[in-house]
């Protein structure tokens, strides 16, 4: 029986800037958002400025910080009704909030992390299950078709076994692509 996918811890924890909510993936990775439209958090006010933020925050050796890609950290924010983006100094303060905020929420709440990771476990299991649940409906296809290929292997030899008693093999000039004898 496959296993039931398990969903990642979700919350709310208070920042300088507001309430955030957070989706804790594993015991190293929080993804954390604030005014989405399915988000219950309202928008967070930094310089006095309402934005839509969304970061994910990762637990390298201990220390909290934002997840890094590509040319900077990942952190999006945009300004209510305008949707322009945040200035680099608001990004600054807000990920610097935002990372101290969840630091002392993570350090109260320790247990979190481990029931995060045994849900990112068991959902990593659940997968290689899967995974090998394909596999193997792949290997009884491919053991049908190597069946099915000795079969007619087995019957071509028959088939040889009967012109051999029959007086002969043919020769390669009596064989035509179109079943014809050609005349001599």
């Amino acid at each position: 029986m496959p296993r039931r996918h398990a969903d990642h811890i979700k919350g709310q924890f208070e920042t300088p800037f507001g309430p955030m909510d957070f989706a804790l993936t594993s015991n190293v990775h929080v993804h954390v958002t604030a005014g989405a439209m399915n988000d219950p958090s309202p928008m967070i006010s930094v310089n006095g400025i309402l934005y839509y933020t969304s970061i994910s925050l990762v637990d390298r050796d201990g220390v909290w910080g934002p997840q890094y890609k590509g040319m900077g950290y990942q952190i999006h924010m945009s300004r209510e009704g305008s949707g322009e983006t945040g200035s680099h100094a608001a990004e600054k303060k807000a990920i610097t909030g935002i990372v101290g905020a969840w630091t002392d929420f993570i350090g109260e709440n320790e247990h979190l992390l481990v029931e995060a990771e045994i849900r990112h476990l068991n959902n990593q299991i659940g997968q290689i299950e899967d995974d090998v649940a394909v596999l193997k409906e792949q290997i009884r296809k491919k053991d049908e078709e190597a069946e099915n290929l000795l079969w007619h292997e087995r019957e071509a030899y028959k088939a040889r076994g009967k012109m051999t008693r029959q007086g002969g093999y043919p020769t390669p000039k009596d064989w035509s692509p179109t079943g014809e004898i050609p005349e001599e």
